[in-house]
């Protein structure tokens, strides 16, 4: 159960990219996170975990969720998102992350969609 209508609204949106069915396809968008640094658009993993092959930093950041969240409190660990394929703009220059943590109390406002010049 969520604390806040923030939280709520928050993880529904994140998971919203992985909807596909007959009618519905969102899986071309990526979560997008409005915060007083910029907006952050990217892939919400909804599992820390890592495969063979993976990225050697995901594995290290897989690593380091793992240690916190054995000395957090287990209901503080949805405060969290662990973010792939991240592009965050911000005066106007984007800056592209293979991955991020993205705390919740810093967004403003979420939506769905992709990063796009006009």
């Amino acid at each position: 159960m969520c604390q806040s209508l923030k939280e709520a609204l928050l993880l529904t949106a994140a998971s919203l990219p992985d909807i596909a069915d007959d009618e519905l396809d969102l899986s071309n968008n990526r979560s997008i996170f409005f915060t007083a640094a910029g907006v952050i658009y990217g892939r919400v993993c909804p599992e820390m975990s890592y495969s063979e092959g993976d990225d050697p930093a995901v594995v290290v950041m897989n690593k380091m969720y793992q240690y916190a969240a054995d000395r957090s409190d287990a209901a503080s660990h949805k405060d969290c998102l662990f973010l792939k394929d991240v592009s965050i703009v911000s005066g106007g220059e984007c800056i592209d992350y293979p991955f991020m943590y993205l705390f919740l109390d810093s967004v403003i406002g979420t939506s769905i969609g992709d990063y796009k010049t006009y």
